[in-house]
């Protein structure tokens, strides 16, 4: 059974809301500073970069050229992002109240979604905004991936 995908709107506020979420994290880990431990500093380091690297394309997400196509971006996300990215995206859309059971039916993962960064300009209608290339999401006290 496949699960409907929430409207446009609430799928923009779920992204604006991610974005958000993952920013504020990652000052909160900036403004605690570096470990004082070298044992702890790479578990901090790669929590930082989790969580940037999950921010990285979801402002095109947001661009006017691209809107039409936010649920392949959120799909992409969802694709690319590591069992622990996947985790905060569930925390900061839970708690929004964002409903992505859509993101977990299996052929989510089998359909061929591209990059926002990937688009041709053509296909940006124009728009003189592009995007760096780079994959999305991550985690709650931001676990860290490799």
């Amino acid at each position: 059974m496949t699960i409907a995908r929430p409207d446009q709107a609430a799928t923009e506020s779920a992204v604006a809301r991610l974005l958000s979420d993952s920013l504020l994290m990652i000052r909160f880990l900036a403004a605690q500073g570096q470990p004082t431990s070298s044992d702890e500093f790479p578990g901090w380091r790669q929590q930082v970069h989790a969580l940037a690297d999950l921010c990285h394309n979801l402002p095109a997400l947001l661009d006017p050229s691209w809107r039409d196509r936010v649920h392949d971006g959120v799909a992409y996300t969802w694709k690319m992002a590591s069992p622990g990215k996947r985790d905060w995206i569930r925390q900061c859309w839970d708690a929004a109240g964002y409903d992505y059971r859509w993101l977990l039916d299996a052929s989510v993962d089998e359909q061929p979604i591209e990059q926002p960064s990937q688009r041709t300009q053509a296909d940006k209608r124009g728009s003189e905004h592009t995007s760096d290339k780079g994959e999305h999401p991550q985690q709650q006290e931001p676990a860290t991936d490799s």
